[in-house]
């Protein structure tokens, strides 16, 4: 039976297990709410690095972080490695049938629904969840038509990076930058002392084959 743009909405949160959304989802779980990740907070002299604009705009030299600093870094990147990443088949399928709701009836039959879902779960699992739910907003907004995939991730592009991200990023940047290790400069009068003294061994060899 073919289905309208309702029923579509229909067929796709019914397949959705409510309240197993992803973490990051633009419409919040609530029953999960009190277990829903979290950033980290960060030590104060380490958010004013990673909050100074100036430093990443310009492009100049990073500053070295302190032990402490680092240390601080470290374990505010050990909460961001457990960030849930993408967008779940949950929460792509949450999208998609309100997304549905704003266009004419359509018809699509129970098996193109699933197939659209499964595809569209594909190609758009990679795109941070709360960007794809800006993504969505501005593709209905804008379009007469519901839209392709391509569309959607279009409109991704143009979504700001969440802080989240670029706070993460910032700081994997200053980690990475490491002092540059200081290179002893020898004096020109040393030089002689240090060839002599690296050359004995061979000397002393020299004479004993010669002896």
């Amino acid at each position: 039976m073919p289905l309208s743009a309702a029923g579509l909405e229909f067929t796709i949160l019914a397949k959705t297990e409510i309240g197993m959304g992803n973490d990051l989802t633009t419409s919040p779980n609530r029953a999960n709410s009190a277990t829903r990740w979290q950033p980290p907070q960060l030590d104060p002299s380490l958010a004013a690095i990673v909050d100074e604009n100036s430093l990443w705009i310009e492009r100049g030299p990073l500053p070295v972080l302190t032990d402490a600093q680092r240390k601080a870094a470290e374990q505010a990147l050990a909460v961001f490695d457990t960030m849930p990443r993408g967008s779940s088949p949950e929460h792509v399928a949450a999208l998609m049938g309100t997304a549905a709701l704003a266009y004419p009836a359509g018809k699509l039959s129970a098996a193109e629904a699933d197939a659209r879902l499964a595809v569209y779960q594909s190609e758009l699992a990679d795109i941070d969840s709360s960007i794809l739910g800006k993504a969505f907003s501005a593709a209905v907004r804008d379009g007469k038509f519901f839209p392709s995939i391509a569309e959607l991730r279009e409109h991704a592009r143009r979504v700001p990076t969440p802080r989240r991200l670029i706070v993460e990023a910032r700081l994997r940047r200053l980690l990475a930058n490491r002092p540059k290790a200081a290179i002893d400069l020898v004096a020109p009068g040393q030089l002689s002392a240090l060839f002599q003294n690296a050359t004995q061994p061979l000397k002393s060899q020299e004479s004993q084959h010669a002896a």
